[in-house]
């Protein structure tokens, strides 16, 4: 009935398939499998979802340790680091621009603005080498840190002018030396004072006292002199007064008559003799005469006088005892022979010197007047082999005296400064005692008094500094009066046989006259084939220097050249007198000789009767207007010329006429007063003297008269105007001894190196006189430029082993821990490294040995690196551009603004001395030189220093170079993970400081630019991108999933929930409809229940 009413039961029709269909049997997943996926979808969208949140933080931290592992410095590694370019193909260039100077006297003397051509790039490809590795470790087996010595040298790379071409600038050797010259070492200064002290007044003194005594003589009296020196001698009367009345020369002067007693005493063929002769154009017979008349009786009396009378050890007296006996007792001059005036000093009278030099008249007049413990001092005494001892300038050939205590020894007058300084800064007299045991001295306050001379010497004696002195207003008498001397002394005693050489040879030519006939016609005994053998003697040939040879052999008959002629000719003592006397042929050596000189003499119409003309009229004649080149005798062929050194450079090697520079700085004389004043030959010789610009002394004292304004009869005391004597004396020193205010040379010479010839003139100098001989005279800007030069810096660095964060930070440079500076300096025996702190405290040395960051580290908003060249850190700062380099980004950083402020803008920059400007460093305290660094074109600097000056881009002016602010800096592009430099820029200028003074007339206050270089270091796009392929890959595969991953969870997450709630939802239809049928089927049993 069920059946009938109901059909088949719920369960019968769901499960039962119509008879009448087919259909398809489809397979439908469980209820249970459907939960399955979606729980695994949302478990897995929230494991990508935690992932995301966390994952990428948890790689990252991998990949940073392992740039980390990869970037410690290890000697698994040292093949990617020690060397470059080495296995990384690091390209390293430097660009080297140079700035030309076009108008050097214009800014000098007329104070323009300096204009400069930039040139260059002149390109060096870096090479550098870390050897002698040595890793230090901790308790932990840890390699904490590397020593390594980094050798660097420059080769020519690609592209770039050639290193041959002429460059015109500064030059920074006559400027730093200058610059040196205001605050000079005190014991190198005071040996520049002590040596020729010591020296000229032993050699001078016997002179003086013997002179004096024939001045006593003489007694102002003409006759008295005349028969005194000439009686016999057959000079003239004109060439006696000549003689008499020379201001250089003279007989009536304690300062200029001991020239003449200095002759008699080393004899007729000494320089001093010889010097005589050519000055005043006397034959050798006349001078022996003289020499050997009754001025000897004079001399030979006078010495006995003072064997007698100063207890000499030897009579005559030496120098050096008398030396001595003044300058420990005032023996000499307070002591005078019988009928002398008592004196203080042997520079008595002289207005040029500042007090005296004597020690005994320094403890007397200034010291015992200034001293609170006086009884000690009253009883201080110098005794005669103090001096001797302790200023020893004894030389033999090439080597001088080491002697322990010997204070002219630059090595031992350092440590007795040492120990004075001390003194000076605790006034305690003990530390005197270490001067005594060091130095053997009598007691302690003999050494206090020793002190306080040293100082008097410099200060007052030396500079004089109570009227205004400087050190370099002493530096051009003790520099500039030695050249004029030795130039005005060179046209003396050569300058006549030059020409006379040259008409010589002229008129054997003319009159084709050849050796053999030459030497028959001088020597009439000479048989021809003896003639040859004369000519085969000497060379075959009669040229100027056989001729010259001739001349000296018959100006000074019987000398070692003359007897060396005598051997190399096999001519007789007779044969030679004949050859140099004999005039009866007119083509013989004598008669042409006569002639010659005759030609000479009226054509420079010469003073006197004698043949010769006098070597000092001819010496002043061309000094002072150049009037002999500007002349050349007839038959000279010499040209006309400014100066002698254009008839032979050789010869005259520079060319030191005052008339010279007159004609040279004509633009700058036509600006004087009086633009027209002629230095007479009158004048001439009075200032051509020793009381004149002969004497460095005399030339101190004239220089630091125009320094301080003091011109008032200028002219009466000089013989010269201030504006001529000021205007030569700057030539001398800027021109002739420190080589010019310019330097030409090509910029190979300038980056690796060429002598300067002031440091040569100091190497050759005596070391008991200052000089050096271990000192190096080749100058260079660029710092080993080749691999023979490479010179090694050792340093200290740590590896990042032990801590990342000490990643390649500078631990010490050659043993340093503080910022050092260091030179070599001559310490009397050798030469020595000298180390000291070039800062106003001590710095320590702080940053990394190269630009870069930590690994795996953020990057900082600040870099360090330490440049040990200029003892000094770089800071760079970030500037928060980013830039992709080979898919690589990284940040830029530049030189920070703060670390180039001045002290005012940046406090922490006073103990740098950055006192002035904005944008430049000081390295003077670092370098020992006036230079400063800044950035190319004087970028983001004060802008004065860029107005100061002009820059062109080519010689013909057609555009000036401009700033580029982006360009002109130090440049870094660093890679953000690793902290390497991808990229980088290092531009930097060397500059030097300038200003205007007594010397260099201009009012300029500035920085002359010099050069400045740009670095370009790196890899190269396709290197970077080949470098980090991996990483970048790695990197690449995270950002993705930082983006893609997010999506995926959510969809994942959306599909679960969403399949889960679907099949909630359709289990839930399915039992109601169940339950429905059911409770239908339930009240259908219900209905039919009986």
């Amino acid at each position: 009935y069920q059946r009938r009413v109901h059909g088949d039961s719920i369960f019968e029709i769901v499960n039962s398939k119509p008879r009448h269909m087919k259909v398809k049997e489809v397979k439908q997943p469980s209820r249970k499998a459907n939960f399955c996926k979606a729980g695994v979808a949302i478990v897995f969208s929230m494991f990508l979802m935690a992932f995301w949140v966390g994952g990428p933080s948890v790689v990252k931290q991998v990949i940073k340790d392992k740039v980390r592992e990869m970037a410690v410095l290890s000697e698994s590694s040292a093949d990617s680091w020690s060397q470059v370019p080495g296995k990384l193909n690091i390209g390293i260039n430097r660009h080297f621009y140079f700035y030309d100077l076009l108008n050097a006297e214009e800014v000098l003397y007329f104070n323009a603005t300096p204009e400069f051509v930039q040139r260059g790039p002149w390109v060096y490809k870096e090479h550098d080498n870390n050897t002698n590795r040595v890793y230090e470790k901790d308790d932990q087996g840890r390699e904490v840190a590397v020593n390594y010595s980094n050798w660097q040298y420059f080769l020519p790379g690609d592209g770039g002018l050639n290193p041959l071409e002429n460059v015109t600038g500064v030059n920074l050797g006559a400027v730093c030396a200058w610059s040196n010259m205001e605050r000079p070492e005190r014991p190198f200064l005071l040996t520049l004072i002590l040596y020729p002290f010591f020296r000229m007044l032993s050699e001078s003194i016997i002179d003086i006292a013997v002179a004096t005594g024939v001045l006593s003589q003489i007694k102002g009296n003409q006759g008295l002199a005349k028969d005194i020196f000439f009686t016999g001698s057959g000079v003239s009367q004109e060439t006696i007064d000549f003689i008499w009345n020379d201001n250089r020369f003279g007989l009536q002067r304690i300062n200029t008559i001991p020239a003449w007693t200095r002759a008699a005493r080393e004899g007729i063929y000494s320089d001093g003799a010889r010097t005589l002769r050519r000055y005043f154009g006397l034959t050798f017979g006349q001078m022996h005469t003289i020499l050997n008349g009754k001025l000897q009786s004079v001399i030979s009396y006078t010495h006995d006088v003072l064997y007698t009378h100063f207890k000499c050890p030897t009579n005559p007296c030496d120098g050096k005892y008398l030396m001595m006996l003044q300058w420990a007792q005032q023996g000499v001059t307070m002591n005078p022979p019988a009928g002398g005036v008592p004196v203080d000093s042997i520079l008595y009278g002289n207005d040029t010197a500042e007090g005296y030099p004597e020690i005994a008249y320094f403890h007397k007049k200034y010291f015992l007047p200034n001293i609170n413990n006086s009884a000690e001092y009253q009883a201080v005494t110098f005794s005669l082999d103090l001096g001797p001892r302790l200023f020893n300038y004894t030389e033999s050939g090439d080597d001088f005296v080491k002697n322990w205590d010997n204070l002219l020894h630059i090595g031992h007058m350092r440590q007795f400064y040492e120990i004075g300084d001390r003194f000076e800064q605790t006034q305690d007299e003990s530390v005197f005692d270490e001067i005594v045991d060091r130095f053997g001295f009598d007691s302690k306050y003999q050494a206090r008094v020793m002190w306080s001379w040293f100082n008097h010497l410099i200060s007052e004696f030396a500079i004089r500094e109570n009227h205004g002195g400087t050190v370099q207003i002493a530096a051009v008498g003790q520099l500039a009066g030695p050249i004029i001397y030795n130039g005005f002394t060179n046209f003396e005693m050569n300058l006549v046989p030059f020409m006379w050489s040259k008409i010589f040879v002229n008129t054997l030519n003319d009159r084709q006259i050849d050796c053999p006939s030459f030497f028959q016609a001088s020597v009439q005994t000479l048989e021809n084939s003896d003639a040859n053998k004369v000519c085969n003697g000497i060379g075959g040939k009669l040229n100027e220097t056989v001729l010259g040879v001739i001349s000296s052999v018959c100006f000074e008959p019987f000398s070692q050249l003359w007897n060396d002629f005598r051997t190399n000719t096999s001519l007789t003592d007779q044969e030679i007198d004949e050859l140099c006397g004999n005039t009866a042929n007119v083509n013989s050596y004598a008669a042409i000789n006569f002639e010659v000189h005759g030609i000479l003499k009226k054509h420079y119409e010469c003073p006197g009767n004698d043949v010769i003309c006098p070597g000092a009229y001819i010496a002043s004649k061309q000094f002072i207007n150049t009037s002999i080149t500007l002349n050349p005798p007839p038959n000279s062929g010499l040209p006309v010329a400014d100066t002698t050194q254009k008839w032979d450079s050789k010869a005259f090697s520079r060319p030191m006429e005052f008339g010279y520079w007159r004609i040279k700085y004509k633009r700058i004389v036509d600006t004087f007063e009086d633009p027209n004043w002629v230095w007479t030959y009158e004048e001439a010789k009075r200032g051509l003297t020793f009381d004149g610009i002969l004497n460095g002394v005399i030339v101190q004292k004239a220089v630091l008269d125009f320094a301080t304004g003091n011109l008032s009869n200028f002219v009466e005391r000089y013989a010269v105007r201030p504006e001529y004597f000021i205007g030569y004396m700057r030539y001398i020193m800027i021109e002739l001894f420190l080589g010019g205010f310019t330097n030409t040379r090509t910029v190979q010479e300038l980056l690796w190196g060429y002598e300067d010839p002031l440091l040569l003139a100091f190497k050759q100098r005596s070391p008991l006189a200052g000089g050096d001989p271990t000192i190096n005279t080749i100058l260079q800007l660029g710092q080993n430029m080749s691999y023979t030069d490479a010179i090694s810096t050792n340093l200290s660095v740590q590896t990042g082993q032990s801590n990342i964060t000490s990643y390649r930070k500078l631990v010490s440079l050659n043993g340093e821990t503080n910022a050092k500076s260091s030179y070599t300096r001559y310490n009397g025996n050798t030469s020595e490294l000298y180390v000291k702190d070039p800062w106003l405290v001590p710095v320590e040395i702080e940053g990394h040995d190269t630009i870069a960051a930590v690994p795996g580290e953020p990057l900082p908003d600040k870099l360090k690196f330490f440049m040990g060249k200029i003892s000094r850190e770089l800071e760079l700062k970030s500037t928060g551009t980013q830039n992709v380099i080979g898919g690589r980004r990284t940040h830029q950083y530049v030189l920070s603004e703060e670390s180039m402020m001045n002290k005012t803008n940046n406090p922490s920059n006073a103990i740098y001395f950055m006192d002035k400007w904005n944008g430049a460093f000081n390295l003077t305290a670092a370098l020992r030189a006036p230079l400063f660094f800044s950035r190319p074109h004087f970028a983001k600097a004060d802008a004065e220093l860029w107005e100061n000056v002009i820059v062109w881009e080519d010689e013909n002016k057609t555009k000036r170079v401009e700033q580029d602010l982006e360009k002109d800096d130090v440049i870094a592009n660093i890679e953000e993970l690793t902290g390497s430099p991808l990229k980088v820029s290092v531009a930097l200028q060397t500059n030097v400081f300038f200003k205007g003074d007594f010397m260099f007339p201009t009012n300029k206050t500035m920085l002359f630019p010099v050069f400045f270089i740009v670095g370009f270091g790196g890899l190269t796009e396709d290197q970077i991108v080949d470098m980090f392929r991996p990483l970048t890959y790695l990197q690449t595969f995270l950002d993705i999933f930082f983006w893609a991953g997010p999506i995926l969870a959510l969809l994942l997450l959306t599909w679960g929930i969403y399949t889960i709630h679907k099949h909630a939802k359709s289990s839930k239809a399915s039992f109601d409809r169940s339950t429905a049928l059911l409770e239908s089927e339930a009240r259908i049993n219900d209905s039919v229940v009986p």
